[in-house]
């Protein structure tokens, strides 16, 4: 018999995320050291590692980022980042992530592929 009870997985104990089918432990430590495998902001690794505009766990601040750096957001065209660069200069910062899809071609389906690359962040609320 399947246990049908759910897990969530933000409360969930390492033991417990272990026994999910499909899970286990990550495999990427034996890259450490190998050039141009892995490397994080602090090393260089992204096109827009400047803290204001990003977030260890969250991807980029759509409140702040330039236009190239909205551009690095998989989904987003230039047209896109044009669009919400100049949304966000005529009505203000956003106040939320689901505020985009006011943006002229950002729809609901290109704001979920979106939504975990980007966070909202206005400035003084730090």
């Amino acid at each position: 018999m399947v246990n049908q009870e759910r897990l969530n997985i933000n409360t969930a104990t390492e033991e417990e995320l272990m026994a999910l089918p499909g899970v286990n432990r990550p495999r990427g430590a034996e890259h450490r050291g190998v050039p141009g495998l892995h490397r994080g902001l602090q090393e260089g690794g992204g096109p827009s590692a400047d803290p204001e505009h990003m977030s260890s766990c969250s991807g980029m601040n759509i409140n702040t980022a330039t236009r190239p750096q909205l551009r690095s957001i998989r989904g987003i065209t230039e047209k896109i980042a044009r669009n919400i660069v100049a949304h966000r200069t005529q009505h203000g910062p956003f106040k939320s992530i689901e505020d985009l899809v006011r943006v002229e071609h950002i729809n609901c389906s290109l704001l979920d592929k979106i939504r975990f690359q980007v966070f909202v962040e206005r400035e003084g609320l730090r």
